[in-house]
């Protein structure tokens, strides 16, 4: 019924014109218990922020009035804040799916919170060498054992795989350990992504197409990956062409009929720890005069976002969630399968 209402909605806000934040990344901090070579918080000067637990649990009434139906909680490490679980409990309260992104190491404090989420999303890059090459020693036994933990207690499960140069042979490994534990693959890619310039790990742009296009393949015959069929040709056909400038395209007349339109801003958004809003979890800055949610309601920055001069980019969660948007049928057919509650 929920999905359904929100199909509902979404085809009349199409015809409306009007603004729903149906989805929103909430980074609730950007302080992290590991220190992941690519992390953009390695490479940028981190503010080691925690967002206002008070200011939070309002923030999250406002989405709901909102419209909000998904909230992703993301960080640095979120289980690290001081009111995660008032937070996830707010979320739920109203309704609201929750998605939480952790690495594992907290799991075990917060197994009443954890029970709550729609869905958990760990990270694993692959086996103990690969994972631990870019995350650090023990961070694979911890994201293991969180994986097996959400199985042992029936949550919806998701491991985020980050993918460059230190496990690109590790996409096997991925399946194998998907299928044992019940859970689905997210692909991050390290093809010139913010946060990642300095990374001694990303790929060359080709080497990432010939992912997607594995990937693709391999989701042809049924592995388990979340990002729809459609999404991998979206990103196999970027026009590279255009260099790395372009990772996001600001400029109208560049696209091609191989790109998705963005809707950011206008179905979507994300908040940072400092309260700044921005259109999506990769535009940070994009907005001019960026609003801050401790200086005004969610729904009035929100409000101010619509307009942000970007209008597509190749980056997968991202990509997805435009053709959803689009109401692409392969997309939509793709969220009701891999999306199991």
């Amino acid at each position: 019924m929920k999905k359904a209402g929100m199909a509902l909605r979404l085809a009349a806000s199409k015809l409306s014109g009007q603004q729903i934040p149906f989805q929103v990344t909430f980074e609730v901090t950007d302080v992290c218990n590991l220190s992941c070579e690519y992390c953009l918080f390695k490479h940028e000067e981190s503010r080691r922020t925690m967002f206002d637990s008070k200011r939070a649990l309002r923030l999250v009434e406002e989405m709901a009035a909102a419209g909000t139906v998904k909230v992703n909680l993301s960080g640095g490490e979120p289980l690290l804040h001081p009111a995660i679980d008032e937070i996830v409990a707010a979320i739920r309260g109203f309704g609201i799916d929750c998605f939480l992104n952790t690495n594992g190491k907290l799991i075990d404090r917060h197994l009443k919170t954890v029970e709550k989420l729609s869905c958990l999303n760990i990270s694993l890059d692959g086996d103990k060498p690969a994972h631990e090459a870019a995350r650090g020693k023990g961070s694979h036994e911890y994201a293991i054992k969180a994986l097996r933990t959400a199985k042992e207690m029936a949550i919806p499960r998701l491991m985020t795989a980050v993918i460059g140069k230190h496990n690109l042979d590790q996409i096997d490994y991925l399946v194998s350990t998907a299928r044992a534990l019940d859970a689905g693959i997210v692909i991050l890619c390290l093809i010139k992504p913010r946060g990642t310039e300095g990374s001694v790990y990303a790929i060359p742009e080709e080497e990432g197409r010939r992912l997607f296009i594995d990937i693709a393949q391999r989701k042809s015959r049924g592995e388990p990956f979340v990002y729809s069929a459609a999404s991998m040709k979206v990103l196999q056909e970027w026009p590279l062409h255009l260099g790395t400038d372009h990772v996001l395209l600001r400029d109208k007349h560049l696209i091609t009929g191989k790109t998705v339109p963005c809707y950011a801003g206008r179905y979507y958004c994300a908040v940072y720890a400092d309260g700044t809003m921005s259109p999506c979890c990769i535009s940070k800055g994009f907005v001019k005069n960026e609003p801050n949610v401790y200086d005004m309601s969610f729904q009035e920055a929100f409000a101010r976002i619509r307009e942000h001069g970007c209008y597509a980019c190749n980056v997968p969660s991202v990509v997805d969630m435009n053709l959803l948007f689009s109401l692409h049928p392969v997309a939509i057919k793709n969220a009701l399968s891999v999306y199991r509650f």
